[in-house]
């Protein structure tokens, strides 16, 4: 038997006949004699293999082939999943963004450029000595205290740095930077509260809630804010820790004052959903019935680790227009880029902390449990 094609038939079990060729090239001195050696049929050249089924049936080209749905390892992945390509849905969920509207609330927003200084310096006037009283005048001198408030000036920032040819790259049909700069500002605002709450421990700054701030500390709760003694919707602790913030800013003139409040959401879910049994409202409404049109806010970002019996709860009266109680210093946002030679790096910072200039308008208590008994 020479090189050739031949054509061989057989039946499949339905009954219906194949029917395939199969171009076979020997080797040199190769001889097939009555039998086939395989191992010298070489697949390729010549009348390419072709399949026919019977009755209408047939295999087509692998060019057009279709895409097998019920393959787990296939690339197909149009003919079994749909991509909807307009939404995209986060992972995490994202703590609203307050200091920044505290700020607003009180006036209390500095500007500071990102000029390389890394200190701040506010003037301060202390109060004079009381004046003298009596039938006749006498001689009762007083002086000015001018001292002078510092506070460092640490930088919030994040960069991000990848191939050219990945930035080339679209992240679900949209330019990557562009999207990865909106996800960056909205960490740096996250940051603010974080920072602005809790002072940065490494670099020295206090924030509104911090041990080392402990005039404006309220102490140890109560006792646990879910307890109900009387069963009738009123939690009593709760109530009584809330009252000794208030006298707090009275004792310090502030009492008419509106008072702002953050607090963990735990404590938010507690006082709205313990309503009173005989008369309308709940804790939650009670709440807004006292704090003089002052608003509240609700956070997890107040401290690490919140849970139903670790919490905590932020007072903040709002300072006269003419009055600086605490300050938002903050630059601008600045974005930078670097090339290299097959890469490029964006980066994103500004300069931003907080300074509590007078304690009396601050009040704060932690460590707060929601347990009924």
């Amino acid at each position: 038997m020479g090189n050739g094609f031949e054509r061989h038939a057989g039946k499949l079990e339905d009954g219906r006949v194949l029917q395939f060729g199969v171009h076979l090239d020997t080797a040199p001195g190769v001889n097939l004699g009555s039998g086939i050696d395989l191992d010298a049929i070489q697949l390729g050249g010549g009348e390419p293999t072709s399949w026919n089924v019977g009755q209408g049936d047939g295999f087509q080209s692998i060019g057009s082939l279709g895409r097998d749905a019920n393959s787990s390892g296939v690339v197909f992945r149009e003919d079994w999943q749909q991509i909807i390509r307009n939404v995209i849905v986060r992972s995490f969920r994202d703590q609203p963004k307050i200091v920044r509207r505290l700020a607003t609330l009180n006036g209390n927003m500095l500007q500071s450029n990102l000029d390389g200084t890394t200190l701040m310096r506010i003037g301060q006037i202390n109060d004079i000595d009381t004046p003298g009283h009596g039938m006749r005048p006498y001689e009762n001198h007083t002086g000015l205290s001018l001292t002078e408030i510092t506070h460092i000036l640490p930088q919030i920032f994040q960069t991000a740095s990848l191939p050219l040819d990945d930035w080339a790259q679209s992240a679900a049909g949209q330019d990557r930077w562009t999207m990865l700069n909106a996800e960056i500002v909205r960490n740096i605002q996250k940051q603010e509260d974080i920072d602005a709450f809790r002072g940065v421990t490494k670099l020295g700054t206090l924030g509104f809630i911090d041990t080392a701030a402990s005039d404006s500390d309220l102490g140890a709760p109560t006792g646990a804010w879910g307890v109900d003694t009387g069963n009738n919707g009123i939690l009593n602790n709760f109530r009584a820790d809330v009252a000794a913030a208030l006298d707090e800013f009275t004792i310090n003139s502030l009492g008419d004052k509106p008072i702002d409040v953050v607090m963990t959401s735990y404590i938010y879910n507690l006082i709205k959903t313990n309503p009173f049994l005989h008369r309308s409202g709940d804790n939650l409404t009670w709440l807004k019935s006292v704090l003089n049109g002052g608003e509240i806010f609700v956070t997890n970002n107040l401290q690490a680790s919140v849970s139903t019996t670790a919490n905590s709860i932020l007072f903040l009266a709002r300072a006269p227009g003419t009055m600086q109680n605490w300050a938002l210093i903050a630059s601008g946002l600045e974005s930078r880029m670097k090339e290299g030679l097959w890469d490029r790096t964006y980066g994103l910072r500004e300069k931003f902390t907080i300074k509590v200039f007078n304690s009396d308008y601050v009040r704060w208590m932690d460590a707060i449990s929601n347990a009924t008994s």
